[in-house]
């Protein structure tokens, strides 16, 4: 597993990420109990997985 940290800025809220990537075919988006987020990608999966085409800005460190 490899895993990077970002960010994505919704309206004035910036909300930190963590990228893990997994042998999966899907990504999945998950709010943990401590209110992080965590998403999980496929490892083929290329570039800032991070729904860029949602509208969001993000960056991946």
């Amino acid at each position: 597993m490899t895993g990077d940290h970002g960010h994505l800025r919704y309206g004035e809220q910036v909300i930190p990420y963590r990228v893990v990537r997994r042998p999966r075919k899907t990504m999945e988006i998950a709010v943990e109990p401590d209110a992080s987020v965590v998403i999980a990608a496929p490892l083929e999966a290329s570039g800032d997985p991070c729904l860029p085409w949602a509208g969001f800005s993000s960056t991946v460190a």
